[in-house]
């Protein structure tokens, strides 16, 4: 599962600086963390599969997206052996 939180990154609220706020409103509820579930978080811009223009490119994309984070309890190895396979 992948869930996207979209927000209005100029609200004047967070003065330009809203990744650790944003993520600390998601993660003050505990919800997630309850969930005992293996979790992957990124904050940025939205990678799209259209920016790449070879495989090469979109595997680099790919591994930008799933493999680099602020924070993560992903299963990194299990799902290097089966992504893009």
């Amino acid at each position: 599962m992948i869930i996207a939180i979209l927000f209005n990154s100029d609200d004047p609220r967070f003065d330009g600086y809203y990744g650790p706020p944003i993520r600390d409103l998601i993660f003050r509820s505990g919800v997630m963390q309850a969930s005992n579930r293996p979790l992957k978080i990124a904050h940025g811009d939205v990678l799209v599969y259209s920016h790449s223009k070879t495989s090469a490119e979109y595997r680099r994309i790919a591994d930008a997206t799933y493999f680099a984070g602020t924070w993560s309890t992903i299963q990194a190895d299990r799902l290097r052996d089966t992504y893009l396979k």
